[in-house]
């Protein structure tokens, strides 16, 4: 068996076992997800007002303004169908153009939180990324929620991005209908 064989036999063994989704995008560039619900494990952070690109600020990197898919100008959003959660998502450079890893305006439902989210934001900086959200979590897409936070403290903020770090159940393509567990997980002290 050659060695093509080998690595093409160990990327399949990896997203077979599950997770592996975050391995094999991070090498193409795109998350294979069809048109319809796609239930998978994310790595999921948050980032508030104090740590976005700029810091204190609400910028995102897909503003509905410049005729992106999305749904905001700002981070922000209800975490409802119509008025989901700004989601960051992973990017790099790929075939000298700088590609998010879903595209913009790609929408998501949390289990967990009860929100809908949806990809209009880019992790980090704008230079691509070579690691970070785009090379995923133990071969895990990484998702980084808007928690805001910007009339909460910076330690507010800080501690409920620990909170919510973890493993999650995300639905990529949902369907509407979901419970909405309505506001940012961040507005004041204690984070919801």
């Amino acid at each position: 068996m050659n060695k093509k064989t080998q690595i093409a036999i160990i990327a399949i063994a990896l997203l077979l076992a599950g997770g592996g989704v975050g391995y094999l995008f991070g090498k193409i560039g795109r998350a294979p997800f069809s048109a319809g619900e796609t239930v998978f494990t994310a790595y999921l952070t948050g980032y508030s007002y104090w740590d976005n690109t700029p810091p204190d600020s609400t910028a995102i990197a897909f503003p509905k303004s410049k005729g992106y898919p999305t749904a905001h100008d700002e981070a922000g959003g209800s975490g409802s169908n119509d008025d989901p959660i700004t989601l960051a998502v992973g990017h790099a450079e790929i075939d000298g153009a700088d590609r998010p890893d879903f595209e913009p305006g790609t929408l998501f439902y949390i289990p967990d939180f009860k929100k809908y989210a949806i990809a209009e934001d880019a992790c980090g900086d704008s230079a691509s990324q070579g690691s970070g959200c785009h090379a995923g979590y133990y071969t895990r897409v990484w998702l980084d929620l808007w928690i805001g936070g910007s009339s909460a403290s910076v330690s507010s903020g800080q501690a409920c991005e620990d909170k919510i770090t973890g493993l999650h159940q995300v639905i990529a393509n949902p369907k509407r209908g979901y419970p909405v567990k309505k506001g940012a997980l961040l507005v004041s002290a204690p984070c919801k």
